[in-house]
């Protein structure tokens, strides 16, 4: 139900698999079990790995790269369309025909992928 976090420690759960998201000095380090994260998105897979304080989306041979500065998330997804955007703590993002929706409410960052559920939870709300 409820977890304990440790300083600005997100606990990430998809599909049986754990992700352990950490965020220092702004920036943001995933610790994969397995070293691999799959996500699953209509007609498509999702890959996360770790490059260099660096995470990279891999959606259907497309290459996502994702990067976090202050407050900010910035995507960029080579030959495919990604719409970012942030208004009043709510980020949407459409990734290829699948729905991908990312909300900020009161420390709790949600994501939402069609036929799956995915919690973040942040201290205060904010990123640092």
């Amino acid at each position: 139900k409820h977890h304990k976090q440790e300083g600005a420690k997100v606990r990430y759960k998809l599909e049986g698999e754990r992700v352990r998201y950490k965020l220092e000095d702004g920036r943001v380090r995933y610790k994969l079990e397995g070293g691999r994260v799959r996500y699953k998105l209509e007609g498509g897979r999702v890959r996360y790995k770790l490059e260099g304080g660096r995470v990279r989306y891999k959606l259907e041979g497309a290459k996502v790269r994702y990067k976090l500065e202050g407050e900010r998330v910035r995507y960029k997804l080579e030959d495919g369309r990604v719409r970012y955007k942030l208004e009043g703590g709510r980020v949407r993002y459409k990734l290829e025909g699948a729905k991908v929706r990312y909300k900020l409410e009161a420390g709790r960052v949600r994501y939402k992928l069609e036929g799956g559920r995915v919690r973040y939870k942040l201290e205060d709300g904010r990123v640092r």
